[in-house]
């Protein structure tokens, strides 16, 4: 029935990789039923399960709206500029969200560079929290230039004055050197990035596509 159903706009509430992920964890449910000899028969054997689907990237138009995007957010104005050009070099989602102060280097000197070594990740037990590189995973250095430095000095600007309100506090003390926290000193959530991603396409008149795909751009 979920798969069917709308928003107001006739908008499919949930996408192709959402009912596949429900059906999913429901049949794995269903089966440890069956295991346990709670229940006899698995009815959602009788129910093919949704398509996996590919996602539909127009790269073209992506390397053309990218500028547009790239070129808007950069304003001392605006709170998410360095959030948004860190998607455009090379970071994973979770990269950048999840990357400390401690691993920019030389923001001030002739080579600055950022490490990326851990994220901002998802497990299951601990839930949202911020996740090292396996031992065997070797950090990676990138070297920084115009934009994404002076992006970075801004950021520093508005962390510096945020942090020091009296009444600021983070979350978890993981959190505490993190480049992107909420003023309430929470984290950036990955589903809060992905929401706010759409919203600032939506704003440039852009349809949405996959913040992951600025990575490739």
């Amino acid at each position: 029935t979920l798969a069917q159903k709308t928003d107001a706009q006739g908008k499919l509430l949930l996408q192709a990789k959402s009912r596949r992920n429900i059906y999913m964890a429901l049949s794995g449910c269903l089966k440890y039923g069956v295991r346990q000899h709670y229940i006899a028969v698995n009815p959602l054997e009788a129910v093919k399960p949704p398509r996996k689907e590919a996602p539909k990237d127009d790269i073209d138009a992506v390397l053309v709206e990218g500028r547009t995007v790239m070129n808007a957010v950069q304003s001392n104005d605006n709170p998410d500029e360095a959030r948004w050009l860190l998607a455009f070099l090379g970071l994973r989602r979770g990269e950048r969200l999840g990357l400390p102060w401690r691993n920019v280097r030389g923001l001030e000197g002739d080579e600055p560079k950022l490490v990326i070594d851990q994220q901002l990740a998802w497990d299951k037990g601990p839930g949202l929290h911020v996740k090292a590189w396996p031992k065997n995973r070797k950090p990676r250095t990138i070297p920084l230039s115009e934009p994404w430095v002076t992006a970075l000095r801004r950021q520093r600007e508005r962390w510096v004055e945020m942090t020091s309100q009296p009444d600021f506090e983070f979350r978890k003390p993981e959190y505490a050197d993190l480049i992107f926290v909420r003023p309430n000193g929470n984290v950036i959530t990955l589903n809060d990035d992905n929401d706010d991603w759409s919203a600032l396409l939506t704003s440039l008149d852009i349809t949405p596509w996959r913040a992951h795909l600025t990575r490739h751009v």
